[in-house]
């Protein structure tokens, strides 16, 4: 969120909690079904420079990815391929991967802290983080896997949100370039949201 922006006040984030209930806002394009791919054609550039640029393309990067992600347990906490059964925790099906990368790198940094994953990645190479970034942005979120909520509550709530489009894209689907990357709002738990806003 931009620096010195104003703190929602609670009763706001409350109303936020309707629109992401059904899991994209309202007028949300379908996800892309299972073996496309919604990224776009130009390859991943992730924030670090130091990167090795390794072959391979995106389908191999996925391939890679799922089993560093079975190796290194990211399904025990964020669900089967991402779509996380907790609604405290974060979705990463369908996240912006240069969003994960870049998080991946804070915590093994130290920039980011919380629960136990600056000690899960931080053995993780370069080459793992962009390949588990690019497997788990390659899995769509499944927006029926969320209860619906009323509509009454879903039109308050994005008339909140219309504040958080300007940085999260129009239908709330992040930021993924070179110099700029958002994270998704849309297909994430609503608790997990409220939290995140909380916080900050």
């Amino acid at each position: 969120m931009p620096l010195g922006g104003p703190k929602l006040p609670d009763s706001e984030i409350a109303v936020f909690k309707g629109w992401v209930d059904a899991g994209t806002p309202e007028g949300a394009e379908a996800p892309a079904p299972p073996g496309t791919d919604p990224l776009p054609p130009a390859p991943i550039v992730l924030p670090k420079p130091t990167s090795p640029a390794l072959p391979g393309g995106r389908v191999g990067w996925r391939l890679a990815g799922q089993k560093v992600a079975e190796k290194h347990g990211c399904f025990s906490c964020h669900g089967n391929n991402g779509i996380n059964p907790n609604p405290a925790g974060p979705n990463l099906a369908g996240q912006s991967a240069s969003y994960i990368a870049g998080q991946l790198w804070n915590f093994q940094s130290g920039r980011r802290n919380g629960t136990a994953m600056p000690f899960i990645v931080a053995s993780l190479t370069d080459r793992e983080i962009r390949d588990v970034a690019s497997f788990f942005a390659g899995v769509p979120c499944d927006p029926d896997a969320y209860p619906q909520a009323a509509a009454q509550s879903i039109a308050k709530g994005k008339k909140v949100a219309q504040r958080c489009t300007a940085c999260h894209d129009l239908k709330a689907y992040g930021v993924d370039e070179a110099t700029n990357y958002i994270p998704a709002l849309a297909g994430q738990h609503k608790d997990y949201l409220v939290g995140q806003l909380q916080s900050f």
